[in-house]
Order: C-alpha cells, then structure tokens, then sequence
C-alpha cells in the first residue's frame, strides 16, 4: 500500500472519531512525517518506512512508552479520540498492564473498579 493511501486511511479513521466541533484532520504531510519520527524512536526493530505502514501501532507504542513531549505531539494531530481508538483497536502486547490501565482511565473509558481486560492472544487458536 502506498503511504498516501495508509494516510488516507488514518486520517478517515481519526477524522471520524473527532468531535463535530474540532477542525479538519491533520494534513497528511504532518502526519506522515511525526509517525516517521516516532516510528524512528519507538519502533527500533524494523525501519520507519514500514513501521508506518501500521500506524495505530505506532501510536500505540508512544502511549506505551513515549515520553511527554511526544505524546503532546501526537496528541495536537489526532487528539484524545485518536488515542481512544487506538486503545479500542488494540492488539495483544501493544501495552503494560501500566499503560493499559492509565490511558483507560486517562481517556475516561473506565474507572479503577471497571478496567477492561488487556487484549491477549490466544495460542490455542494458533494452530
């Protein structure tokens, strides 16, 4: 898939989440080159140019152990509801137990008492 059409999709996916008030969706120039950035820092087992390729696991990863600032960044292009559609779309190792229960609770999509179950795979169905 061409990186264009990869930003096509994220944008569509993160735009659609955005509350009616909030503006456009980040241009894709932007985006493209912070998840590269990102990808760059987070991602260190595969290149940027394919890490892109799966951009809420980008994401993910920053939520997981970005630093402050990079979160912010990310943040001002996709927002909080980017964030809650990352965590709903969330694959099996993408976050701690930390981090997992943090953005829950952070993003509002549960309490303390009422935390959703971590994605897990499941080996049984591997074979």
């Amino acid at each position: 898939m061409h990186m264009a059409d990869r930003l096509d999709v994220v944008t569509e996916e993160y735009a659609a989440a955005m509350p009616a008030h909030a503006s456009t969706p980040p241009h894709h120039d932007e985006l493209d080159a912070l998840l590269r950035q990102l990808a760059a820092k987070y991602i260190w087992w595969e290149p940027p140019s394919q890490a892109v390729s799966r951009p809420r696991r980008v994401i993910a990863q920053v939520m997981d152990i970005g630093d402050y600032r990079d979160v912010q960044k990310l943040a001002h292009l996709i927002g909080e509801d980017g964030f809650l559609s990352t965590l709903e779309h969330a694959e099996p190792g993408w976050f701690t137990e930390r981090s997992w229960h943090y953005w829950n609770y952070r993003l509002k999509r549960s309490t303390l008492e009422n935390m959703p179950a971590r994605p897990i795979r499941d080996f049984a169905d591997a074979q």
